[in-house]
């Protein structure tokens, strides 16, 4: 398919089975959906960053072409999805032990809060 003119990069997830919802990646900045593609410049990736991701098939991302407003619509689910994400690690945190669990938490703590950074901590 040729690119279209004005589109944007995004990452989708390419995970056979995976729930419709929003995922943590280690590895990568961001959240990703199955559905819904993350923009590339929501999560501060540059476009030849993104493609080497996509190319990777052990992260299971597929870099996709989407036009000005699916990546409107689809920053704003994601700074939805990285609020909710960020206030469940937060619920999680005081009740966690292991410090591998938290590290954990903590980096998903950081992945939600680099897809939406105007949340207060």
């Amino acid at each position: 398919m040729p690119p279209v003119k004005g589109a944007q990069k995004a990452l989708r997830l390419s995970l056979p089975g995976a729930p419709e919802t929003w995922h943590y990646i280690p590895g990568l900045p961001g959240l990703f959906h199955p559905v819904t593609p993350t923009p590339v410049e929501s999560i501060g990736l540059a476009d030849d960053e993104a493609k080497a991701f996509g190319d990777n098939e052990s992260l299971h991302v597929e870099l996709v072409d989407v036009t000005a407003d699916e990546a409107k619509a689809a920053n704003e689910a994601l700074a939805a999805a990285g609020f909710e994400a960020l206030s469940g690690v937060r619920s999680a945190l005081p009740d966690r032990e292991t410090s591998e669990e938290r590290d954990r938490l903590l980096a998903g703590a950081a992945s939600a809060k680099a897809v939406n950074p105007n949340q207060e901590d």
